[in-house]
């Protein structure tokens, strides 16, 4: 995977990823017991944890290069966090809550679909890059498969339950943690795609008794069935679905694994849906588009233009082959930077100064993970 990175850029993005990864270290991995890590949302506005921010920043600590200075590898980071979220998380249904407290108590109760499948996923770089499955006990060497092998069981089983037609995975709030009046998310089907491909991979590590590679495909169907209208006489990806039929055309910043999914090989980079999905995202057809010298994709869950917005826009327009449109969003990107380099969850589309959230570690770590390494290694590779 190739991205833009015009030299004169290069040092500031440079600065932002290591910022992003001090700010994970430093502040949002809190140790909270003898081999637990909660990773928070940020450290003073939200001190809570979603599986979908935790998830990146955990990717940042598996894909950054290691430095004399760090007193744990991150793959020792993220093996605790990974004893957090699957031993710790109070789930008594099996599932993870929008958002947990530090203990693992739930703050959030609303179901959000893709927030299941992160979990599934971190487990699976994490083997893709240490080459076994974290042990489940403190000290232990033993991964103790057996173990795992029912522990994901019983998460496949719970996300087997949300599901509707085609496999589909049903949500109560998108990935911006809104309602949207349809229950299918886009993002969420290819993410779903993704994970249940990856979870196959791990082959001899755990003992599933369903067919994941088969499961994986339905997902990429149902997009093709569900999710693609047209739109100015081009082919697009809905946002959103109610499985019979109507659809919603929209896209937002929180949704990340439509801009991947060239990079995931859900479809390559030349898809005709996917372009135009994207060049409908970035421009003022969508809702949540604002405009501006420093506009872009926004949220209709915080005004503005969102840092995320801008990544997507970056990466998106590199996928596509598009580096002058790719170094704009990246140069945007790098402008509202804050004085520390930390990235805010949105700014003025207008004057580019910060609107919301100084402290937000998921955009940070999302720039790290992408700027750190080809992320072919730990994404494509067999987790197993």
């Amino acid at each position: 995977m190739k991205l833009v990175v015009p030299e004169q850029l290069a040092g500031s993005l440079g600065r932002i990823a290591a910022r992003a990864e001090r700010y994970v270290r430093q502040c949002t991995a809190l140790e909270v017991g003898p081999g637990r890590v909660a990773i928070l949302a940020d450290h003073r506005l939200l001190p809570l944890s979603w599986t979908r921010d935790a998830y990146y920043q955990a990717l940042l600590l598996l894909v950054a290069p290691a430095k004399p200075t760090q007193l744990r590898p991150g793959a020792d980071i993220v093996a605790d966090h990974l004893r957090w979220l699957w031993l710790d998380c109070v789930r008594p249904e099996g599932g993870w809550a929008r958002s947990h407290h530090a203990d693992g108590r739930r703050k959030d109760e609303r179901f959000q679909a893709d927030q299941q499948l992160y979990p599934l996923l971190e487990l699976c770089d994490y083997v893709a890059a240490v080459g076994r499955l974290p042990a489940l006990g403190v000290g232990d060497e033993v991964a103790g498969r057996g173990a795992w092998s029912r522990l994901i069981a019983a998460v496949v089983a719970m996300i087997d339950r949300s599901s509707g037609p085609d496999g589909m995975l049903a949500s109560a709030e998108n990935p911006a943690d809104d309602e949207v009046g349809m229950p299918y998310h886009l993002s969420t089907q290819i993410l779903a795609w993704f994970t249940f491909r990856r979870l196959a991979g791990l082959g001899g590590l755990i003992e599933l008794s369903e067919d994941l590679a088969e499961r994986a495909e339905k997902h990429r169907q149902s997009v093709a069935r569900h999710f693609t209208i047209d739109h100015l006489a081009s082919p697009t990806w809905a946002y959103a679905s109610n499985g019979r039929g109507r659809s919603l055309l929209y896209h937002d910043a929180n949704d990340l694994p439509t801009a991947l999914a060239p990079v995931w090989e859900f479809c390559p980079p030349d898809d005709p849906a996917w372009r135009a999905t994207m060049d409908f995202a970035f421009s003022s057809h969508n809702d949540a588009y604002v405009a501006g010298p420093f506009g872009g994709l926004g949220s209709r869950h915080t005004p503005g233009t969102w840092s995320l917005g801008l990544i997507q826009e970056w990466l998106a327009r590199s996928m596509a082959g598009e580096p002058p449109r790719a170094a704009d969003a990246l140069s945007r990107l790098v402008a509202v930077a804050l004085d520390d380099w930390m990235l805010p969850e949105a700014s003025d589309p207008t004057t580019g100064r910060m609107t919301a959230r100084p402290w937000f570690a998921w955009p940070g770590a999302v720039v790290g993970a992408l700027a750190a390494i080809d992320l072919d290694q730990i994404w494509s590779a067999p987790a197993g």
